[in-house]
């Protein structure tokens, strides 16, 4: 994690720019990245870890200050890539992300306010997995699995449903991920 994250902070990074919400991006299943990864994917990724920084979503005019995640495709690349801030409050990059729920019973599903980049100035009272079990691979494609629950999982069934083509606030069949409540902000 940290040493892969230094080397690819190694290459220069970019600032990216968010595409507007209704961009099909947004709406459509990323690609799963494939390993060793190439160059192309090295940059993206130290695009993602430049761009995330509090001075750069400043420069690019984003809804909020400091991110809890970001998914590549709400800055226009059509990847399974996102990155995840960890409890120390560094970046954690997450390749092909899966989840599935951990059942334990009534608290299954909770609800929380969810803000997102790709839908500014809202809020969403949203329904998630209070538990899940993740999967992903990591820059040297080893394949990572977790149990996660409470704010940790949100963040990252929301950050999943990023690189599935889902926003929080879309129409949803299950009830996990449903969108209860959009409060607009502004």
């Amino acid at each position: 994690g940290k040493l892969a994250n230094k080397k690819l902070m190694a290459l220069v990074g970019k600032l990216l720019s968010f595409v507007d919400k209704a961009d099909p991006i947004l709406h459509t299943p990323a690609d799963p990245v494939s390993f060793p990864l190439s160059q192309e994917d090295k940059q993206v990724i130290a695009d993602m870890l430049w761009s995330i920084q509090p001075p750069q979503l400043l420069a690019a005019g984003a809804a909020w200050p400091s991110a809890s995640g970001m998914a590549a495709p709400q800055w226009g690349i059509k990847k399974k890539i996102f990155l995840y801030r960890t409890e120390e409050g560094t970046y954690e990059v997450i390749i092909n992300p899966t989840y599935e729920p951990v059942l334990v019973g009534k608290e299954d599903l909770i609800t929380g306010w969810e803000g997102c980049f790709s839908v500014p100035k809202a809020r969403g009272l949203v329904l998630r997995y209070a538990k899940v079990k993740t999967t992903h691979q990591n820059e040297q494609g080893e394949t990572i699995t977790r149990i996660i629950s409470d704010w940790p999982a949100r963040v990252w069934q929301h950050e999943t449903d990023h690189t599935n083509g889902l926003l929080y606030d879309d129409e949803k069949e299950s009830d996990a991920g449903k969108c209860l409540e959009f409060v607009p902000t502004d």
